[in-house]
């Protein structure tokens, strides 16, 4: 046994110590370090490695990654940001290559958060990965800022995103007309619901406003737009009209009113990019308003008809001046209601109008990319420009997700959208890598996005597709990796602090951050890296001080604190401050943001210089201010809204925000802080608690229109009742739950009261009309009736509802129709028409009527008019009658064995009978009546005419003595003469009538012939004065008479019978008497003044007046004058002509064909011949001798008097002319009437 010490074993390799299999796991299992084992994944065509399956993952591995031994994932399934990192890459080449490789970086994705240093090296097929997270490391300074730094970024950034979105979800969800144009071409890049049902399904989003709405075009609205882009200037309308095409027919433009803002909006540099448009309707208000005034003004127009009728029916309707007195005491009530509420419209009007100018601040832009996906194919139903710029020229709209972007098959994106469709739950989404094409058939490009996935519902609560709210964030990606670079390179240079300084410069210029060392109290540069010259391209730094290299750092500051830190060796935190860079060679200047140190760095315990490190923080800054921007925003929302607006917030409903809008309905009520029913007790008993508790459970917004509430407006004042429109939103905190309720409301109690006064004022001039003994209607511009009154039942046997709705052509009747279808067209045409006309209404109904038609006219448009007709049959039957009793009696005076004259006030004959001249022989000659002096006896011609004049003095009735008169054979025969005076409706004196009565024989025969001459003398009288006055007296005493007899007794068939002869025989003599009349005018107007006529207008001024006749009769009428264009001629006596000639033309047509009827006019020696030719039943010219003569008629189956032709042929003759004619008998007649020339 030896005593030597012991010493330890060789071993010539660790099998001998331990199997290399049980030697392996060990060191694995108790490693530090984790230890990864992969195989490449390869693809299937291009036998490239396109992924890294793993095979194990030791003890440590696993706890650093929280992953199992073996997932069953891959490598980018589970880091799909490993390919913008860079360590796929490094996995992949250092396989390939086989040589080993080392990696280091700061990974910030996919649930890690750590600086990892890698190595890697292939082992067969398959390659080994070490690696450490360094977790368990001491972090540096400028890590520690770095990291600091960016959770500030993502924080500011996320509060801005969260921002965006509940503006968003207010613009989208707020009850008014919202949307953002953008650029000068002002193109839609958000829309809001309300906005868009405007014009129905036409896409707007991403078209500039020209292009989606140009209906617009020669509207005010493309101009303001331009000036407020231009000038900055806020645009207020009030009240204004824009005409869209809502149904997008292509037809009609809508007429509706607005009141909106024109507001600019502004990036972050204040420069304008864009203006926001915030609108809401207010055509029921205008509409309202003007049917107030309109209603005023018909009512007023309507009394003003009924006075006129009132008028006319005085004498013989005393119960009618009662209704129109009461009629005009409503009237007067009703206007004064009128005034009432236009003052109450006009104060409101005000008040909007106060409140609109409050809304110059009222929004800013909030972009966003986004877009609604329909459906469970997720169909793109609305795509925003934000959007639709990500990818230009691919067509989105329309298309289902994986048709328009087929590369997103089993992406993430995908799977969560299919998750949201499905179970209505939002997903979000931070810095989520896609790789996408930006244009069709483009190569894939690594983009980063933040996105929300969020369902949308349909009105029963069911998902129906999702709404994505998306923002790029590739740049801050990016910005994010090169600050993780930073990181890694910084602490990289702090774990090898033993390295030359060479290669700590090296760390510096490859880190973004801003680095240099500046060394004596000058600040002179000693070292710059690559990120520090960026900020200064083109400035020289070596070995210059900062005020050389930046002047404007003097200026701004800085340099005065590096001095103190130089002086005190106090080292400074500068925490985003503002750094404004001239750039070269332009002069413009940049300002950026910094978070920077400055920090004094010693050479044997003396400050010998400052180490500057410097990184940019424009992004948080930015970030920060937009989320600030967006809250002021949303606060402007709120308090500047004309609408009344407020938060409610918590189950409670507490009053978080009250907007002055809303304060105002409630003076002295204090709100803020309390709970709704705690502020509005008397809210309670009302369904408002129970719809906001909805609200708040479900999310479900509740809409209502007019529901009125009884308030107290003040504390302790008396409860109205109050009209309201409105909208419960539910609000959302940043995790997504329901936290309150945002109310946009409007008082409309105006509007609702205004609506119901025109509803009372509708009825009560219902009941005004059905008084009224006249038919009063509505008919609009399709000849449809929309209002009628009760009379219109007494007329068409049926109720006046069953009327409504109902053509008036099928109402009246055709025959009817056609005698007002021109007055109805007129009258839609814009003219205002008082007109009597026949109206056969039916079989034994023909009624004569006096109708005044009343346009609507609204805003330029007739939609329809009013209609009052009243019936005046009785006086047209009285007044023919009264006219065939004057043509009778004219006869009479014509043909009456006496001398028959008259004489105007002074006594000048201007009237005598074709007796006296056949029996005088005295030409007759109008011009030369008082030759008939003459013919008396010159001895008894001074009593005579002395006699006379003292009778016209008195006005009184006069009887001449017995005179001589000579006879056309020279015989003077005995005569006497009476006169009566005749007077006006004035009681003026007109003229007076006489008679001669030749009593030669009774001179001779005095007793014998005493009493018939005294006979005579009586008849003589009464056919020339009393004869109308005792057939009128006997009419009215007949229907006073008939007025007083019970009905009964009317009824009888002999009492009838005899009734309705007796009227029928003082009709005809009435008519007798017209006729006389007629004859005795046109001796009266023997010969008129003559003057220069327009035939042609003559002509179509009588076409215009036979107009009913011609369209009855369907006659065609052709006319010609261009060869006597005028003629000198009396106008009225003329028209007369015409007028006769043509209606005889129409009257007397063939029954067989269609009435044509030819005018024309040639000129011949000594006349201008007018001739009148038609194609009717033609005149047996053997009967011509009866064809002029009065009361002659050769065709006896059409209504006539037989005085037309006699009046044209004196009316011709007397003028100097005469009248031919050439008929045949079933052909037809020419007349021609030959004027005199140069007469």
């Amino acid at each position: 046994m030896s005593d030597s010490p012991a010493t330890p074993a060789a071993y010539s390799n660790l099998e001998e110590i331990s199997p290399l299999e049980e030697l392996l796991p060990a060191l694995l299992d108790i490693s530090l370090t984790g230890v990864i084992f992969f195989k490449p994944v390869y693809h299937a065509d291009t036998g490239e490695i396109i992924d890294l399956a793993y095979v194990k993952l030791n003890a440590a591995a696993q706890r650093m990654l929280q992953l199992p031994e073996r997932p069953d994932k891959t490598f980018l399934q589970l880091y799909p940001h490993a390919h913008q990192t860079g360590i796929f890459a490094f996995y992949r080449d250092t396989f390939l290559t086989g040589k080993p490789g080392r990696y280091d970086l700061n990974y910030q994705y996919d649930r890690l958060n750590n600086y990892f240093q890698l190595a890697a090296q292939r082992s067969g097929q398959g390659l080994i990965v070490s690696f450490n997270d360094t977790s368990d490391h001491d972090r540096t300074a400028v890590e520690k800022a770095l990291r600091e730094s960016q959770e500030l970024e993502k924080k500011a950034r996320a509060e801005a995103e969260l921002q965006q979105q509940r503006l968003h979800q207010i613009f989208m969800e707020a009850p008014a007309l919202i949307c953002i144009f953008e650029g000068p071409q002002h193109i839609f890049k958000l829309v809001n619901p309300p906005y868009q049902r405007l014009v129905g399904d036409r896409p707007l989003l991403g078209k500039p406003i020209a292009e989606a709405m140009p209906e617009l075009a020669g509207q005010p609205i493309f101009g303001l737009l331009n000036k407020v882009y231009r000038t900055g200037e806020s645009f207020h309308a009030h009240e204004m009209l824009v005409q869209l095409d809502h149904n997008n027919s292509g037809g009609d433009l809508g007429q509706n009113y607005y009141n909106f803002i024109y507001q600019a909006t502004r990036n972050l540099s204040g420069e304008i990019d864009g203006i926001l448009v915030f609108a809401y309707e207010v055509t029921a208000q205008v509409r309202a308003r003007w049917q107030v005034e309109y209603n005023r003004q018909h009512v007023q127009d309507l009394n003003e008809e009924m006075q006129a009728t009132n008028e006319e029916l005085l004498t013989t309707n005393n119960d009618l001046v009662n209704t129109q007195l009461a009629l005009q005491q409503l009237n007067e009530e009703l206007e004064a209601r009128v005034a009432e509420r236009t003052r109450e419209v006009k104060d409101a009007q005000v008040a909007t109008e106060r409140q609109r100018e409050r809304l110059e601040r009222f929004f800013m832009q909030a972009p966003a990319a986004i877009c609604i996906l329909d459906g469970p194919n997720l169909v793109y139903e609305l795509v925003n420009p934000s959007y639709q710029q990500l990818f230009p020229g691919r067509q989105l709209l329309g298309k289902p997700l994986l048709e328009a972007l087929p590369e997103l098959a089993g992406h993430t994106v995908w799977r969560t959208l299919q998750q949201v469709y499905q179970t209505g739950k939002t997903h979000t989404e931070y810095g989520i890598l896609i790789p996408i094409a930006r244009h069709e058939n483009a190569p894939l490009e690594d983009i980063y996005f933040n996105y929300i996935q969020q369902g949308r519902y349909d009105e029963y609560g069911r998902v129906d597709g999702v709404l994505v709210f998306a923002f790029e964030v590739t740049e801050q990606v990016k910005a994010q990796q090169r600050a993780d670079a930073l990181q890694a390179e910084v602490l990289a240079a702090t774990q090898f602090q033993v390295q030359e300084r060479e290669a700590f410069y090296q760390v510096f210029e490859q880190t973004p951050a801003c680095i240099v060392l500046l060394r004596g109290p000058e600040h002179r540069v000693d070292y710059y890296n690559l990120a520090y010259q960026q900020l200064f391209p083109g400035r020289q730094m070596k070995g210059k001080t900062i005020a050389e290299i930046q002047p404007e750092a003097l200026e701004q500051g800085f340099v005065a604190l590096l001095d103190k830190v130089y002086q005190t060796g106090e080292t400074f935190y500068g925490n985003e401050l503002l750094l404004t860079i001239e750039q070269v060679p332009d002069g413009s200047t940049k300002n950026i943001f910094f978070n920077f140190t400055y920090q004094a760095y010693r050479e044997n315990d003396q400050i010998v210089g400052i180490s500057v490190f410097a990184f940019d923080v424009t992004g948080q800054v930015m970030a920060r201010r937009e989320a600030e921007q967006q809250q002021q925003l949303l606060h402007t929302l709120f308090m500047e809204a004309p609408a009344p607006i407020l938060i409610l917030d918590g189950p409670e409903l507490v009053y978080q925000l009250v907007n002055p809008a809303y304060q105002q309905i409630f003076p002295g009520r204090e709100l803020l802080g309390k709970k709704l029913l705690e502020a509005l007790p008397e809210l309670k008993d009302s369904p408002l608690p129970a719809i906001l508790d909805n609200v708040y459970k479900t999310g479900e917004t509740y809409v209502a229109q007019e529901l009125p509430l009884m308030l107290a407006r003040y504390e302790g004042g008396p409860l109205e009742e109050i009209y309201w429109t409105f909208t419960y939103q539910a609000r959302y905190n940043a995790q997504g739950i329901i936290d309150g309720a945002l109310v946009f409301a409007y008082e409309v109690t105006d509007q609702v009261k205004a609506r119901k006064t025109i509803e009372e004022n509708a009825q009560q001039l219902k009941l005004i009309t059905d008084a009224l003994p006249v038919l009063i209607s509505y008919l609009d511009k399709e000849e449809t009736y929309r209002f009628v009154n009760k009379a219109y039942e007494a007329w068409f046997n049926q109720k006046p509802e069953d009327l409504l709705g109902k053509p008036v052509r099928q109402v009246v009747g055709e025959a009817a129709y056609q005698g007002i279808q021109d007055y109805v067209k007129r009258a839609l045409a814009g003219e205002r028409l008082d007109f009597e006309v026949r109206m056969p209404y039916r079989e034994n109904f023909i009624k004569h009527i006096s109708t005044n038609y009343v346009p609507d006219i609204r805003e330029g448009e007739v939609l329809g008019f009013y209609a009052m007709v009243s019936d005046i049959t009785e006086q047209v039957v009285a007044q023919q009658r009264v006219a065939q009793a004057a043509a009778e009696l004219r006869v009479v005076a014509a043909n009456a064995p006496v001398f028959i004259f008259r004489t105007d006030a002074a006594g000048q004959i201007n009237y005598v009978n074709e007796t006296l001249f056949e029996w005088s022989g005295l030409e007759p000659n109008t011009s030369q009546l008082n030759a008939v002096w003459e013919l008396i006896h010159p001895e008894d011609r001074p009593l005579i005419q002395e006699s006379f004049a003292t009778s016209i003095g008195t006005n009184q009735a006069w009887e001449s003595p017995a005179y001589r008169i000579r006879r056309r054979d020279g015989e003077y025969r005995w005569s006497i003469t009476r006169t009566q005076p005749y007077f006006n409706a004035d009681g003026q004196l007109v003229g007076f009538t006489g008679v001669n009565v030749d009593i030669h024989e009774q001179i001779v025969l005095q007793k014998q012939l005493t009493r018939t001459n005294v006979d005579l003398d009586n008849f003589i009288y009464t056919a020339s004065h009393d004869l109308k006055a005792p057939i009128l007296n006997i009419e009215g005493l007949m229907e006073a008479l008939l007025d007083q007899m019970p009905p009964d007794f009317l009824e009888q068939d002999t009492v009838k019978q005899t009734t309705e002869l007796i009227l029928e025989s003082v009709q005809r003599f009435k008519r007798t008497i017209d006729h006389l009349t007629e004859i005795t005018k046109l001796q009266k107007e023997n010969t008129p003044e003559a003057e220069v006529v327009n035939l042609a207008s003559i002509i179509a001024e009588v076409q215009l007046d036979l107009a009913p006749v011609i369209l009855a009769e369907q006659a065609q009428i052709t006319v010609d004058v261009t060869s006597c264009p005028t003629i000198r001629f009396s106008e009225k006596n003329l028209r007369s002509i015409i007028y006769n000639l043509l209606s005889n033309a129409i009257k007397y047509r063939a029954a067989e064909r269609t009435p044509q009827v030819r005018v024309h006019c040639f000129v011949i020696p000594g006349y201008e011949v007018l001739a009148v030719q038609d194609n009717g039943l033609g005149i047996n010219l053997n009967q011509e001798s009866k064809l002029f003569a009065m009361f002659k008629r050769l065709h006896n189956h059409v209504e006539g008097t037989g005085i037309g032709l006699y009046m044209v042929k004196k009316i011709i003759e007397n003028a100097g002319g005469k009248i031919e004619v050439q008929s045949k008998v079933g052909e037809g007649s020419t007349f021609q009437i030959f004027f005199p020339r140069n007469t």
